[in-house]
């Protein structure tokens, strides 16, 4: 209880603040760049399982795994959400790969309407790492907390607009609220004897920053994706991941209305509070089984092109699929499946040391 007093106390003191715009120095390139590199997905891990050896290079060169909540979690393929069999078995059979490793869980933070509880989600979250960590036998650094931004509709629904109330103290009060409840979930779980950092994710793309106005067109003046983080940052995360697929990366008109500069806007903001900043790698495509793997392998691998293109240095690079494939993980020697895609990566970022 007193954590969490404290957590409410910080993040309210300082964001009952007028919505100002934020200065951001020109990005620069930092020699020695050496991101952590993380990979995962939710499909086929049995062939990770049944094939412990033909990822053995792979396991080796990253820093970990992500541990997507769809599979490892609820134990469902995507995007059909069909039950996986024996999918337990099938993480005891990975774990030992994972040893030593700083491994990343992926669970959903969804304030989804006025009964949601921040503490329930906390607590549940948790649970999760304990049981992963004790039963699995796979060790976790840090919890990728997706944190689903329709709470914000929530919150407004709570908190209705006041007769003559300015944005700035309107959409202040709204973060306030929002930011308020972050800082319960985390009281939550440490509460529950959790050390792991707990790191948010969403997509930039649908919150403002500097010259980028939302892919939404969502209005929430002020509401911009730094100064949610300086407050999730009060309220006790740790870091931050984007979720910024090939396609927003690539997409032209996105970089003429100012993305890659609300990312290094972004960065920026994560690295002067001392924080991380990561971005997932991912590239989505229509083929399927061979078609598709090697599409993924090369639109990650462009994805990453375009991060260093543009002058972003993320902390942690997630080479990460929710989506129906890459459908053949393994071998790792084997031109398109996901461990070589990995290993591709992890080539592209030593040539950079």
């Amino acid at each position: 209880m007193q954590k969490l007093t404290l957590c409410l106390a910080l993040t309210l003191g300082l964001l009952a603040t007028p919505l100002t715009a934020q200065t951001v120095p020109a990005p620069s390139t930092p020699a020695g760049w050496h991101p952590q590199l993380l990979f995962g997905t939710v499909n086929f891990n049995e062939q990770l399982a049944n094939s412990p050896q033909q990822w053995q290079k792979t396991a080796a060169r990253a820093d970990g795994m992500l541990l997507h909540i769809h599979f490892w979690v609820r134990h469902m393929s995507t995007p059909s959400n069909n039950k996986v069999e024996n999918a337990e078995a099938i993480e005891r059979a990975i774990a030992p790969s994972l040893q030593g490793k700083k491994n990343i869980v992926e669970l959903t933070y969804h304030i989804r309407d006025t009964g949601s509880s921040p503490e329930e989600i906390g607590r549940d979250h948790a649970a999760q790492v304990e049981k992963l960590e004790k039963d699995i036998g796979v060790s976790i650094d840090a919890v990728n907390v997706d944190w689903i931004l329709s709470g914000f509709e929530v919150q407004m629904g709570e908190m209705p607009r006041q007769d003559n109330e300015t944005d700035d103290v309107y959409f202040t009060r709204i973060l306030n609220g929002v930011l308020a409840k972050s800082a319960r979930y985390v009281a939550a779980f440490r509460a529950e004897g959790r050390t792991e950092k707990l790191i948010a994710v969403f997509p930039p793309i649908y919150m403002d920053e500097g010259p980028w106005t939302n892919a939404r067109k969502q209005k929430r003046p002020g509401l911009t994706t730094s100064r949610v983080l300086n407050g999730l940052f009060d309220a006790g995360f740790d870091g931050f991941t984007a979720d910024s697929p090939y396609f927003v990366l690539s997409n032209p008109t996105y970089r003429v209305a100012g993305y890659y500069d609300a990312l290094r806007s972004i960065e920026w903001t994560c690295h002067q509070r001392g924080k991380s900043f990561g971005i997932i790698l991912n590239g989505d495509n229509q083929e399927v089984g061979v078609a598709y793997d090697v599409q993924f392998g090369k639109t990650s691998l462009e994805a990453l092109g375009l991060v260093r293109d543009a002058g972003l240095r993320p902390d942690q690079l997630v080479l990460e699929s929710w989506y129906k494939g890459p459908f053949t993980l393994v071998p790792e020697d084997q031109a398109g499946t996901f461990s070589n895609t990995v290993m591709q990566v992890a080539a592209k970022l030593d040539a950079d040391k």
